[in-house]
């Protein structure tokens, strides 16, 4: 007499990233006679996706969460984590409600660590969670139907699945893999070696005893190697030249550019400044240049505001440092076209500079040296405009 209880209800819970693990864990389940309910198998479209996982969670008898390393990362699943944690207080102490489920070595939850896990990856990780299924089932007294071999799978089962009757009906009817190997001889006719193959590998799946079977698929895959082989290599070697092509042309273009930036930057000479003629006008204005500092004496807490004009002027002021002094020199865009830069030249002329920022740059470090340091305001590339310097001293 067939058993009319319903079947074990179960919620699996997962990462999106984890759909493919998880879509094969609920086409096992629902193999083996349980209700799995699965947002990709069970949503329609229209439906209110977040009330009807609410919904699944609460009538579900039992909660699977397939966790991973990127269940921590999964959004919404986390509500879903405590919808279920909220439903647990409500089932009689000692019973099994929620069921942690490792797809891969990862951490758990700290809010589920008091349930014991199971590991989906090791070898016997399903039959251990499937007798925890068991053993819910026999306590609520709901059906877990134990599919049998051979059994079809239709309308008397409680979870009829797609996937599964579509698998059921590849059983053989007569004449039907005759019919297969008749198309398996005619693509081999027209050369198609890879349909062939697989025609026939079909019939093998079926039928593994299907005489000549065997024989026709390893011919197949010689033959197959052999042609494959050739096509194989010429695409490998066509591709791989291709790549690399592109690949040299990108890293020649990078160095050249590079290379350009770092001649701009550093290879230029450094220009002590001396008073630039009135005559002398920056671009697009009929303003003379003001006087150049030239070697300025500069001390802390002083703030100086001048001008870089014309293009490629170059602005110095000094100061004396002592060793192990901790110095913060800091140049700040005032107006025009041009993004500051600043740079400190020590005794023995080693240079340290600041140019990352467009409006505000900084040099802030301890001196290694003591005697006359000299700063050295510029521009990046070309351009004119007013700044404003100032030195604090620790």
């Amino acid at each position: 007499m067939p058993d009319e209880r319903r079947s074990l209800k179960v919620f699996l819970c997962h990462a999106h990233s984890d759909k493919n693990a998880v879509r094969d864990l609920y086409l096992r389940l629902s193999r083996d006679g349980i209700d799995a309910w699965l947002d990709k198998e069970k949503l329609l479209p229209g439906q209110d996706w977040e009330y009807e996982i609410r919904t699944a969670v609460r009538q579900s008898d039992v909660v699977v969460v397939c966790l991973s390393k990127q269940f921590n990362e999964a959004g919404f699943r986390q509500k879903e984590v405590r919808l279920a944690l909220d439903t647990a207080i409500e089932k009689p102490e000692g019973e099994i409600f929620i069921i942690p489920a490792r797809l891969e070595e990862c951490d758990t939850l700290e809010s589920l660590r008091r349930w014991h896990w199971v590991d989906l990856f090791e070898e016997n990780g399903y039959e251990r969670l499937t007798k925890a299924l068991q053993a819910r089932a026999k306590t609520i007294a709901v059906a877990l139907h134990e599919r049998k071999p051979g059994d079809r799978a239709d309308s008397s089962f409680p979870r009829t699945d797609r996937a599964i009757q579509q698998l059921e009906e590849e059983i053989p009817k007569p004449g039907r893999l005759e019919a297969l190997e008749s198309e398996a001889i005619r693509y081999e006719l027209l050369g198609d070696f890879w349909n062939a193959l697989r025609t026939y590998y079909k019939i093998k799946r079926i039928d593994p005893a299907f005489p000549r079977v065997d024989r026709k698929i390893e011919q197949l895959e010689r033959e197959y190697y052999v042609v494959g082989t050739h096509i194989e290599k010429t695409a490998k070697v066509t591709f791989h030249f291709s790549r690399r092509f592109i690949i040299s042309l990108v890293v020649v273009a990078l160095g050249l550019f590079l290379g350009y930036i770092i001649y701009s930057r550093l290879a230029q000479p450094i220009r002590t400044p001396t008073h630039t003629p009135p005559s002398i006008q920056p671009a697009g204005t009929g303003t003379p240049c003001p006087d150049e500092p030239t070697g300025l004496s500069f001390d802390a807490g002083q703030v100086v505001t001048h001008t870089i004009c014309p293009e490629g002027d170059t602005d110095t002021f000094k100061f004396s440092g002592t060793s192990g002094e901790r110095v913060s020199i800091k140049v700040t865009y005032k107006s025009g076209n041009m993004r500051p830069c600043v740079a400190l030249i020590a005794p023995d002329n080693t240079r340290t500079e600041a140019c990352e920022n467009a409006f505000n740059n900084e040099i802030d470090m301890t001196l290694n040296q003591t005697g006359s340091y000299t700063i050295v305001v510029d521009v990046w590339f070309l351009g004119t405009g007013n700044y404003t310097l100032v030195i604090e001293r620790f």
